[in-house]
């Protein structure tokens, strides 16, 4: 959770650490406005070398794999995941 102070290099780090080891996270951001989240969302994903998933709301998913040990398993292009 990300609160009204903002991004602070503790926050990025404990959300690189979890990246690292779940691949898939959910933040959520304190921000006033949009734009100011869509802000926060943009420098995560710089920072992080993440890809945004999805975000609604409050809410943020940010995904990265594991370069030497991936657990999320993705399907080729054109195939439904089931």
């Amino acid at each position: 959770m990300v609160g009204q102070s903002g991004l602070s290099d503790s926050v990025l780090a404990e959300a690189d650490g979890a990246l690292n080891h779940h691949e898939l996270i959910k933040m959520r951001l304190n921000a006033a406005d949009r734009q100011e989240r869509r802000a926060m969302i943009e420098r995560i994903a710089e920072q992080l070398d993440c890809e945004l998933v999805h975000a609604i709301g409050h809410t943020a998913l940010f995904f990265r794999r594991h370069p030497s040990k991936p657990k999320i398993i993705l399907p080729g292009p054109g195939k439904a995941v089931r």
